[in-house]
């Protein structure tokens, strides 16, 4: 899966390009909030396809230290999309359970049959 593509633009700014057809607009608000504290972050449509998000240091940040931000950050954009992934393919046992365990069905055999 493409992480994203990460450049380095004037003034130590990163931009993480992230293409819309992997990464749902949930994934990308989900993984920014986790980075909203150590650094500046701006969302941004690029285009139909594409959103960006620009990553401006804070002071006395270096580089370096901003690029390992970049790519953490790319890093849980996967882990959320994944976790977005399994909850859409995988949400309706989650939600059987809390069924059975708050109201126990007559039939649960039959429900988990109807998927």
């Amino acid at each position: 899966m493409m992480k994203g593509v990460i450049s380095t633009v004037e003034g130590g700014k990163q931009l993480l390009t992230l293409t819309k057809d992997y990464y749902l607009r949930e994934a990308v608000f989900a993984a920014t909030h986790k980075f909203s504290g150590i650094c500046g972050i701006e969302i941004f449509p690029v285009d139909e396809y594409a959103v960006g998000v620009w990553l401006t240091p804070k002071k006395d940040m270096t580089d370096d230290e901003l690029n390992r931000i970049a790519q953490d950050l790319s890093e849980e954009l996967v882990d959320q999309q994944i976790r977005l992934d399994l909850e859409k393919r995988n949400g309706w046992i989650r939600e059987l359970i809390v069924k059975q365990a708050f109201s126990p069905l007559d039939n649960l055999e039959a429900e988990v049959a109807k998927k």
